[in-house]
């Protein structure tokens, strides 16, 4: 029952060169070597050995003194918060400093005529980005939020004024923002293009705050006290308030959820509770059940309530959720993603198969690098084949 594909990545996107200007790694000689100051063994001495010998530091020894003179400066400036907050939208929020993006200015797209199929260059048309604050009475903690939407190259036009599109919902990793999407993971740039190839028809994609803050966790759930109801925040004030003031197809078969990380367990979790709401699922380096383990920092929304958990664990209900069996459910992971990531992705596979219920599952082959598969040089390229299946099932 279940469509299993292994994608590879292209060499383009794969890994990043090295540094240029870097400087390998100076040769020593082997540490068993005898002192300098020493006689060679089985040979006359030319010179006395002297009974005050030089010590000599060892080069391992200097490397791991200096790598961990670098971590103790790093684990000191992590506590002033300028420069905190500095390194986490460096690495995390802005990586374009590491990883630039590159905007294509045309795209090849497929062409199907009576004798064949062409290839033809075409140019990429640019969608808005538009903000807004959003509050609701449901969130006690931080109840107006900023969220993101993308509006596809068009959606103004005095021509377009009578079409509605459908929207994916993207939810973001903690520590995290729905500004990671557009700084992280450039996700208008690679809509503009799949648009433009003709590999994802005109969307509307909204990318709302699930946290109240960077430094926050909320897994998505109606917090176990009842104070802050992150779920009913996307159900009831996030996706109405989307579908009155933009023209969208306001039923399930035009609607995704996905997310990474801790958003790709959000975006089941929340999916699974409401099928009629949303009809297409995908998780990006997610997991499916509530883990304490998984939540980050001193954040506590899951308690120690293990009926709340499992309440929360798709692993454990999506058995019996009306439904499922008509839903697109999709699961991208690397074959290396640290953390357990792929083992929990690959066990989520092995329940859905046994249970009976369509799905698919993508992996991709690691890059060699392992902190590459749980980061925005292979989210990006799972984000590009999740929105190409989200666009393959809207309407079905």
């Amino acid at each position: 029952m279940r469509r299993v594909s292994v994608l590879i990545p292209r060499q383009d996107e794969a890994v990043a060169a090295p540094t240029p200007g870097a400087h390998p790694p100076r040769a020593h000689p082997p540490f068993d070597q005898p002192h300098a100051l020493r006689a060679r063994r089985g040979a006359p001495a030319t010179h006395p050995v002297h009974a005050t010998k030089r010590k000599v530091a060892r080069p391992r020894r200097r490397v791991g003194r200096v790598v961990g003179a670098i971590l103790l400066a790093l684990m000191g400036s992590l506590a002033v918060p300028g420069v905190r907050n500095f390194l986490v939208d460096l690495v995390l929020y802005n990586p374009d400093n590491l990883l630039p993006v590159q905007e294509a200015n045309t795209v090849q797209r497929t062409v199907h005529v009576a004798w064949g199929v062409l290839k033809i260059s075409v140019p990429v048309r640019r969608g808005t980005i538009v903000s807004y604050a959003l509050g609701s009475a449901v969130l006690a903690r931080q109840p107006v939020r900023t969220i993101y939407l993308y509006l596809p190259p068009g959606y103004s036009q005095p021509a377009n004024r009578g079409r509605h599109y459908p929207v994916v919902y993207l939810l973001h990793g903690a520590p995290g923002g729905p500004q990671d999407w557009l700084r992280g993971a450039h996700v208008n740039v690679i809509a503009d293009e799949l648009i433009a190839a003709g590999q994802m028809q005109p969307a509307i994609l909204a990318m709302p705050d699930g946290d109240g803050g960077q430094w926050r966790d909320s897994e998505y759930v109606n917090k176990f006290n009842g104070r802050d109801r992150e779920m009913d925040y996307l159900v009831s004030t996030v996706v109405p308030w989307v579908d009155r003031h933009f023209r969208t197809i306001p039923h399930g078969a035009g609607r995704a959820i996905g997310g990474l990380s801790m958003g790709g367990f959000g975006a089941y979790n929340v999916g699974l509770h409401h099928p009629t709401v949303w009809r297409t699922l995908f998780s990006i380096s997610g997991y499916f059940a509530a883990d304490r383990g998984e939540v980050f920092g001193a954040n506590d929304p899951l308690g120690r309530n293990r009926r709340f958990r499992l309440a929360n664990s798709p692993t454990h209900y999506i058995a019996g959720v009306a439904g499922v069996r008509r839903m697109h459910l999709l699961i991208e992971d690397s074959t290396a993603d640290w953390g357990g990531y792929t083992q929990k992705a690959l066990a989520f596979d092995a329940e859905l198969t046994r249970l009976g219920i369509p799905h698919t599952l993508d992996l991709h082959h690691p890059s060699g690098l392992v902190i590459w598969d749980h980061s925005w040089a292979y989210w990006k390229l799972a984000l590009r084949n999740a929105l190409i299946y989200c666009s393959n099932s809207f309407g079905h």
